[in-house]
Formats: C-alpha cells, sequence, structure tokens
C-alpha cells in the first residue's frame, strides 16, 4: 500500500477543519470586546479628580501615579 502523499494529508485535514468550522462555528466562545485606553494631561489624587477629564460613556477612570488614564 502506497504513503498517501503530504498534499492529500493537508488538503483532507483542511477540508475536515472547513467542514467543523461551518458546521459548529457558533460554538466557539465569544471574546468581550476591548476597551480602548487614554492617558490624559490631567493631574489627579484619585479617581474621582479624573471623570472630569475623560470622554462621557468611559466606564472605567483611574488615577495612576498623578496622571488621569480613561477606559472607553
Amino acid at each position: 500500500m502506497e504513503k498517501p502523499s503530504l498534499k492529500l494529508v493537508f488538503l483532507f485535514s483542511l477540508t475536515i477543519i472547513l467542514l467543523l468550522i461551518s458546521l459548529g462555528g457558533n460554538c466557539l466562545p465569544q471574546v468581550a470586546p476591548t476597551m480602548d485606553t487614554y492617558e490624559t494631561n490631567a493631574s489627579c489624587r484619585r479617581d474621582n479628580d479624573c471623570i472630569q477629564y475623560c470622554p462621557k460613556g468611559c466606564k472605567i477612570v483611574n488615577c495612576n501615579f498623578g496622571t488621569c488614564f480613561c477606559e472607553c
């Protein structure tokens, strides 16, 4: 019996992978959207000092080492 060629094995594997993706593609875990981080030029001592410098809609506002960071 002859050994299957590497090209044939690759094409067969690719076909199986594509078939599985088309049948069960919705089973993949959903990835949470990433948030953009903005560093402002504003100085701060605590997180609440940064709220006025971050764009509206930012949910996470941090004062790190005296600089405001916003995550939106």
